[in-house]
C-alpha cells in the first residue's frame, strides 16, 4: 500500500474515532443515561466499535482503467543500479514515533506489575481477618495510601496502614467495594483497556473513552456497595477520607478506590439514588444502539478507508458506465482483434453480496457482445446495490502500430523499465527527474502516484509511465534495481520510439564458476516454479521466448540472472519464476561449485478460432 494511501487511511480512522467519541458523549445526554451500569456498557460498546470499525466496514477499492495500448510497450534492460541515498518517508518516521510511545507505555505497565509484586511481598495479612478473606487475600501494606486490588485467579486486596483506624462501617464499605471489583473481574478488563491505551496512546479520544469507562465502572461499583451495605453516608465519608491523602507515586495499573478528579462525580452519583426501570433501560439501549449504528455508517461513508486501487487492463478504447452504483472490483473487457465501434448495454442480476449472478445483453454489435458478457459475469458491486442493474460498455477503437514486444498507439512514447532483478515489493529509493525546469520537476513529482520511500508494486509500474506521459508525452521512464538495494526511478526527456533490449550488461563475474549447457542444468532441476502469463501480454496476444543467463550458487539456488532476449511484457513474469528455481548442487572433484548456464522460458497462447466465412 502506498504511503499516501496509508496516511489518508490513518487520518480518516483518527477522525472516525473522534466523531464517534463525541457522539458517545452526546448520546449520554440525549438518551439521559443516568445509570452507571448503562454508561459503562455504552462506553465499552463504543470503544469496541471504534476498534473493530476497519474490520466491520471493508476499505473502499477504486477501479483504475489502464489502456493496454498505452502500457504494453515496455523495454527491459539489465544493468547495475546507481547508488542512491537512503532515507525514510514521513510515514515511516511516524510509525517509529508510535512504536516508541508503545514501548514506553509497555515499560510503564511492566514496571507497575513489578511494583505490585513488591507491595505484596512487603505487606502482612489483615488482622483481625475479615469475612471477605474467603474471596481474596486481604493484606495491609505500608507502601500505599489507598486500597488496591489486582489479580484474577488469586486476587489480592492491599489496604493502607491507616485502614484499621477507620470506623467498622467504613472498613466494611471499603472492603465490599474491593471485593466487588474481584467478583466482576475488573482487573482483567482494566488490563485490556491499558493495552488499548498503550497501542493508541497518541489519540486523545481513546484516552477520553477509557477514562469514562473507568469512571462509570467505579460508579457502578459504588451503586452496588450502597445497595448491599445500605451505608451511604459512611461510604461517602470513607471516600472523602482517602481523597485527603497524597496518592501513591507511580500508580500501578489497578482499579483505584479513589481518584481525586472523579471524586465529585462519584459523590453526586451516590447521593442522587439513580434508578432506571427495566422498560426504560431496554428502550434506551435499543435507541442508542440504532443511533450508534447510524453514526458509524455516517463516519465511514464520509471518511472512508481506501484499499489499493484495482488496476483493470481493458482493451484500448473502452469506457465503462455502471449508471450510479459502486463497483467494488471487476474483470477487464477484452475484445481481442475486434475493432468494431459501438455501445453494448447489459442487464446484470446481483446476489445478496453484490456479485453478478446472471447477465444478459440488451443491445449492441454482435461482435462485441461475447466480450462484455464474459467480463460482467466477474463483476462485484457494493452490497447496497439493487437486485438488477444496467451497465453500458462503449467501444472506440484506436489506431495502433506494432511495436516489438507488444502494441502501442501510433506516435506514443514507449517507456523504458530497467531491472536487474524483479522490482516488485522493493522500496523506491530515489525518483530523479531530468531535462525539465525546476518548477516543472516539482509539479511532476507531486503528480506521481508513488514517491521515494514507497514500496514498488505492479500497479505502480504501470501507473508511473502513464502519469509521466500525461504530464509530458516525451518523458521516458527508467527503473533500475540490483539485489535488495531498492529501486531507482529516472524520468528524462529521451526520444525512444521502439523497444530495445541491451544484452551487454553482464552479471558480476564469479571466480571458479563452471559454465554448463542448458540441458545439463535442466537435468539437475529439482524445483521449477511455473511463470504466470501476464494479463497485459495475454490481452495483447504477446508470445515468445525469454532467455536468461543465470548464476546457480553452490546450494543450487539462482543467485543472479541476466536478460539476453525476450518480449518485454513477458520478462518480469519469467524473472519472478526463475528466481525461485532450485537445482541439485553441481560437484567438481566432489566439491560444489557455482554454475553459469542459460534458461529459456517459452510463453505461448492457444490459437484463436478463425471466424466463419
Amino acid at each position: 500500500m502506498s504511503t499516501s494511501l496509508l496516511w489518508n487511511n490513518a487520518l480518516n480512522w483518527a477522525l472516525q474515532v473522534t466523531l464517534l467519541a463525541a457522539f458517545a458523549w452526546l448520546a449520554t445526554r440525549v438518551f439521559q443515561m443516568q445509570s452507571a451500569h448503562m454508561r459503562l456498557r455504552w462506553y465499552q460498546t463504543v470503544l469496541a466499535v471504534v476498534l473493530l470499525l476497519p474490520a466491520l466496514v471493508p476499505p473502499t477499492r477504486k477501479i483504475v482503467m489502464v489502456d493496454i495500448g498505452t502500457s504494453a510497450g515496455v523495454t527491459v534492460v539489465t544493468g547495475a543500479a546507481r547508488p542512491v541515498a537512503g532515507g525514510y518517508s514521513g510515514f515511516e518516521f511516524a510509525m517509529v514515533y508510535v512504536a516508541l510511545g508503545l514501548l514506553v507505555r509497555l515499560l510503564w505497565l511492566g514496571t507497575g506489575f513489578i511494583r505490585l509484586s513488591h507491595y505484596k511481598r512487603s505487606s502482612s495479612p489483615l488482622f483481625p481477618s475479615s469475612s471477605w478473606s474467603s474471596e481474596a487475600d486481604i493484606r495491609v501494606s505500608p507502601s500505599i495510601t489507598g486500597p488496591v486490588t489486582f489479580g484474577v485467579l488469586r486476587p489480592v486486596v492491599l489496604l493502607p496502614t491507616n485502614f484499621t483506624a477507620l470506623k467498622q462501617t467504613q472498613q466494611d464499605a471499603i472492603l465490599c467495594h474491593e471485593i466487588m471489583h474481584v467478583r466482576r473481574r475488573d482487573w482483567l478488563w482494566m488490563l485490556g483497556e491499558e493495552l488499548v491505551r498503550s497501542a493508541l496512546w497518541f489519540h486523545p479520544a481513546i484516552w477520553w473513552l477509557t477514562a469514562e469507562i473507568r469512571l462509570a465502572r467505579e460508579q457502578a461499583v459504588d451503586a452496588e456497595v450502597v445497595a448491599m451495605m445500605r451505608t451511604r453516608d459512611e461510604y461517602v465519608d470513607a471516600l472523602l477520607t482517602f481523597a485527603n491523602v497524597v496518592p501513591t507515586p507511580f500508580a500501578a495499573p489497578v482499579p483505584g478506590f479513589i481518584r481525586r478528579h472523579h471524586l465529585k462525580q462519584r459523590v453526586i452519583n451516590i447521593l442522587k439514588e439513580v434508578h432506571m426501570s427495566r422498560t426504560r433501560t431496554v428502550s434506551t439501549t435499543l435507541a442508542a444502539s440504532a443511533a450508534l449504528a447510524a453514526a458509524a455508517w455516517f463516519t465511514t461513508t464520509a471518511l472512508p478507508l481506501m484499499a489499493e486501487p484495482q488496476l483493470v487492463s481493458d482493451s484500448p478504447g473502452i469506457t465503462i458506465n455502471v449508471n450510479g452504483p459502486v463497483l467494488q472490483h471487476r474483470t477487464p473487457v477484452i475484445t481481442g482483434n475486434v475493432q468494431v465501434p459501438g455501445t453494448v448495454t447489459a442487464e446484470v442480476r446481483l446476489d445478496d453480496s453484490g456479485n453478478v449472478a446472471d447477465a444478459r445483453i440488451l443491445s449492441g454489435p454482435d461482435e462485441l457482445r461475447k466480450a462484455v458478457l464474459q467480463s460482467v459475469l466477474g463483476w462485484h458491486f457494493a452490497k447496497s446495490t439493487g437486485a438488477t442493474q444496467q451497465v453500458t460498455v462503449n467501444f472506440q477503437p484506436q489506431a495502433v502500430t506494432a511495436v516489438r514486444g507488444g502494441l502501442a498507439p501510433a506516435g506514443s512514447l514507449t517507456p523504458a523499465v530497467t531491472a536487474s532483478a524483479p522490482l516488485i515489493s522493493r522500496v523506491i529509493k530515489q525518483i530523479d527527474i531530468q531535462g525539465l525546469p525546476e518548477a516543472s520537476k516539482q509539479e511532476l513529482a507531486a503528480s506521481l502516484p508513488v514517491h521515494a520511500g514507497d514500496t514498488m508494486t505492479a500497479e505502480a509500474a504501470l501507473k508511473l509511465p502513464l502519469a509521466a506521459r500525461k504530464f509530458d508525452e516525451h518523458l521516458n521512464m527508467t527503473l533500475q534495481g540490483q539485489g535488495n538495494d531498492g529501486v531507482s526511478i529516472t524520468l528524462s526527456l529521451q526520444n525512444l520510439t521502439q523497444t530495445t533490449i541491451n544484452p551487454q550488461a553482464a552479471a558480476p563475474a564469479v571466480p571458479n564458476a563452471v559454465r554448463v549447457g542448458g540441458n545439463v542444468a535442466q537435468a539437475n532441476l529439482v524445483k521449477q516454479e511455473k511463470p504466470i502469463y501476464p494479463p497485459l501480454a495475454k490481452a495483447a496476444r504477446v508470445q515468445g521466448t525469454v532467455q536468461f543467463e543465470v548464476m546457480i550458487d553452490k546450494e543450487g539456488r539462482v543467485s543472479n540472472l541476466r536478460l539476453l532476449s525476450g518480449p518485454p511484457l513477458l520478462v518480469q513474469a519469467a524473472m519472478q519464476a526463475v528466481q525461485q528455481w532450485v537445482y541439485r548442487p553441481t560437484l567438481l572433484n566432489g566439491n560444489p561449485v557455482d554454475v553459469v548456464t542459460t534458461i529459456d522460458i517459452n510463453f505461448t497462447l492457444p490459437q484463436e478460432p478463425t471466424p466463419a466465412q
